[in-house]
């Protein structure tokens, strides 16, 4: 299994592409990737944009995070690549703003995110597997 978390965004196609070789050479047949990468058909831009703008952090968008996937976008460059999309889910839509609160209720409502379809949610979660 290989865990890719946070990182495609951060390079260029082209690398992705690359990447995404490199992870199918080295997988036995029913290897899995688990990849996640913020979505950016969610309140995602919105958050990036007031942080790129608060000076509290180094600048994102367009420097630091150089490609923006949405579901689509991501499962079919994974298909390209060889791999068939066990589960492409959303996550952190409550949940983040949940832990303000309550750790454990923003667990139980991260676990609730990933087993029913809530488009918005700000992280893009793929389930990878080697045809």
């Amino acid at each position: 299994m290989i865990y890719c978390l946070e990182l495609i965004e951060h390079i260029h196609r082209l690398q992705a592409e690359k990447m995404l070789d490199l992870f199918h050479c080295s997988l036995k047949k029913g290897g899995k990737v688990f990849l996640t990468t913020p979505n950016y058909r969610s309140l995602w831009p919105v958050i990036e944009w007031l942080l790129d703008h608060s000076g509290l952090v180094p600048v994102m968008g367009g420097h630091q995070h150089v490609e923006f996937y949405h579901r689509k976008k991501l499962a079919d460059l994974c298909r390209k690549h060889g791999f068939i999309v066990n589960k492409l889910v959303t996550i952190c839509f409550l949940s983040p703003w949940l832990a303000l609160i309550s750790g454990r209720l923003a667990e139980l409502m991260f676990y609730r995110e990933c087993s029913f379809p809530i488009y918005q949610g700000l992280i893009l979660l793929v389930v990878l597997e080697k045809k």
